[in-house]
């Protein structure tokens, strides 16, 4: 570096201009070098982040329960670039068979994938031929359709595990699983996906239906925990919920007045635990629940019942279907007689006025 900087300067003492004219084109070159590199990072940034944001990308995890998996998708549904989250299920049968005009058919093993309502229009992991997925019935694979012989309006019979007791279901619909080795991939918590050897034979139930039917011990444990989980947005504080009847999140001013009131007090609740942090001032609620019908008015006092294990709670109402929840109930007298004498000196005011 040196000995550059002596070359230059005795250049620029000999032959001053044909020396500048050198520097110059020198620092040009490497001026239009840098911009070069720079405009190729930003393209490449940009491309990629372009290329990333148009793949979309299915993320699987294996759950202990359905309550786990609700959670789970709930967390994951209120991360940001995510665009949909939900529970879903997947189970190996013994075989199906299903009786027709032209004799008995009978398949071997196959796997079962038990999706909410309307799963095919956020994960596009199968699309129908015919038909649809409707309530309490099935829909069959297009091989799986093929080799029972059956149509839709046809009624199939699965035994889940050998020895149990088949369950039978009407065929609404046959559809075209186009990604079995990704949905029905064996996931291990410790190990990770597995190999996937797609099945063979393949059918879709409604994930309630499944819970009710293939998986009773589901059903009995989870399904009727009806769980509602909330999600925040961050920037707006804009609430939504997951329904697990519809497998979706719904705003939750879509919600009637009742469960929106349930929604706010839970809401608020959580607000006071955060600012109150060890304090624990008393709660004052004013007839929170007269929107409330007398089931969710019980749940709700429920929950008030568990929060004065930590606040001392004053519940106002006019109503005495509360009494019972309370350790105690004050009766406040009612007004006597009606003071209308201001009322009645600012009308004469007005009225001169």
């Amino acid at each position: 570096m040196k000995a550059a900087v002596t070359l230059g300067l005795i250049g620029l003492m000999r032959s001053p201009g044909r020396t500048l004219t050198r520097m110059l084109v020198l620092a040009a070159a490497v001026g239009l070098l840098g911009a070069m590199l720079l405009f190729i990072g930003s393209s490449l940034r940009t491309m990629t982040g372009a290329a990333i944001r148009g793949v979309p990308l299915d993320w699987q995890g294996p759950v202990a329960s359905y309550g786990a998996a609700s959670n789970v998708a709930a967390g994951v549904a209120g991360q940001p670039g995510v665009r949909y989250a939900t529970a879903a299920a997947t189970a190996p049968f013994a075989g199906v068979s299903h009786a027709g005009a032209a004799g008995q058919s009978n398949a071997g093993s196959g796997s079962l994938l038990a999706v909410p309502p309307g799963y095919e229009r956020k994960f596009h992991v199968y699309r129908f031929l015919q038909g649809d997925l409707e309530p309490g019935k099935i829909a069959l694979d297009q091989q799986l359709a093929a080799t029972l012989q059956a149509r839709i309006g046809d009624t199939v019979t699965i035994t889940p595990r050998p020895g149990a007791r088949p369950e039978s279901f009407t065929v609404s619909g046959v559809a075209l699983i186009t990604a079995p080795d990704v949905v029905f991939q064996p996931l291990n918590p410790q190990l990770g996906p597995a190999p996937a050897q797609p099945p063979a034979n393949a059918a879709i139930l409604p994930l309630d239906t499944f819970a009710r039917t293939v998986a009773p011990e589901l059903h009995d444990r989870w399904w009727h925990r009806s769980q509602r989980l909330v999600a925040r947005d961050d920037r707006t504080l804009d609430l939504r919920l997951f329904a697990p009847e519809k497998g979706d999140w719904v705003d939750v001013q879509a919600l009637s007045q009742g469960t929106l009131d349930l929604v706010y007090l839970a809401a608020r609740l959580g607000l006071v635990r955060l600012v109150t942090g060890d304090r624990r001032p008393p709660l004052v609620f004013d007839d929170p629940f007269v929107t409330l019908d007398d089931a969710r008015a019980t749940r709700a006092l429920d929950l008030l019942r568990e929060i004065s294990r930590d606040f001392q709670v004053i519940y106002l109402t006019t109503s005495d279907r509360y009494h019972a929840a309370a350790d105690s109930v004050v009766e406040l007298a009612g007004p006597t007689e009606l003071d209308d004498g201001p009322r009645q000196a600012m009308t004469a005011g007005a009225a001169h006025g």
